[in-house]
C-alpha cells in the first residue's frame, strides 16, 4: 500500500488500508514533524461518525503522547471546522480530524489542519519524510511510502469460505452463551463486532485484527497455536 497526503490529508478503506497500524505510522512522522519544526507541541485531534473513529483517534493520542506532545482531544464525533478553529484558538501546532468528507462510509481520513486553522500549505502536507529516531534529523525525502500490514493470511477463496462459515457459526454459539447467562450487552457487541469483520472479509478479503481469526485460516483445532 502506497500512502499519498492529496490536498490536505489521506484517505483509505477502512480495515483493508486505513488500521490503527497505519495511522500510528502515519502519527509517528507527524510527531517527528512537529518537533522538528518551530511550532507548539500540542495537538487537536476529533473524529466523526464513521465506524471506529474514536478506537483511531486513541491510537493517534497514544502516539502523540510517547513524544511528549499535548492532546486535546474530543470523545464524541466533531465536525472539520470545530477542530479547525480549535487549532487556532487552543493554540495548537496542528490540527488533526479522522474523516474522510463526502467519500463512502467504507472510508476514513485523516486531515492536518495548521495552527491558524486552514489546510496545511502544499509544501508541508505532501512532505513524507524519514526520520532517525535517535535524533530526528531527516535521513531522506520520498514522494510516497510504501506500508504492508503487520499480518498477512494468504489463502484460497474455498479456504476463505469455510473459515467465514466457522468464524459465523461459533460467534453465534458464543452469542447464545452470552444471552443464556444474562450478558445481553456482550452478545450484541460480540455479535456486531464480528459481523462487521466477516462482512469486510467477504467484500476485501481482510479485516482489522484479522490475526484474530488466523486459527480458521490455518485450519488449527480450537486452543492450538
Amino acid at each position: 500500500m502506497k500512502i499519498k497526503f492529496g490536498t490536505d490529508g489521506w484517505r483509505a478503506i477502512i480495515a483493508k488500508d486505513f488500521t490503527n497500524y497505519n495511522v500510528a505510522r502515519i502519527t509517528e512522522g507527524v510527531a517527528l514533524w512537529i518537533k522538528s519544526k518551530e511550532v507548539a507541541p500540542k495537538v487537536v485531534v476529533g473524529f466523526d461518525c464513521r465506524f471506529a473513529g474514536k478506537q483511531f483517534m486513541e491510537v493517534i493520542a497514544k502516539v502523540l503522547f510517547k513524544h511528549n506532545i499535548e492532546v486535546v482531544w474530543y470523545d464524541a464525533p466533531i465536525t472539520t471546522p470545530a477542530i479547525s478553529l480549535a487549532s487556532k484558538k487552543l493554540n495548537c501546532g496542528l490540527g488533526i480530524i479522522l474523516t474522510a468528507s463526502h467519500n463512502p462510509n467504507t472510508y476514513n481520513g485523516y486531515k492536518l489542519k495548521g495552527s491558524y486553522g486552514g489546510p496545511l500549505l502544499p509544501n508541508e502536507i505532501e512532505e513524507i519524510e524519514a526520520f532517525d529516531l535517535e535524533n530526528n534529523n531527516v535521513i531522506e525525502k520520498f514522494e510516497h511510502l510504501t506500508i504492508y500490514p503487520a499480518n498477512l493470511f494468504v489463502t484460497s477463496p474455498d479456504v476463505l469460505q469455510d473459515a467465514i462459515h466457522q468464524i459465523q457459526e461459533d460467534m453465534v454459539k458464543q452469542v447464545n452463551y452470552f444471552k443464556e447467562i444474562g450478558k445481553p450487552l456482550e452478545a450484541k457487541r460480540l455479535e456486531e463486532r464480528t459481523e462487521f469483520d466477516l462482512e469486510m472479509i467477504r467484500e476485501l478479503g481482510y479485516c482489522s485484527g484479522i490475526e484474530n481469526y488466523s486459527r480458521y485460516l490455518d485450519g488449527r483445532e480450537p486452543g492450538t497455536r
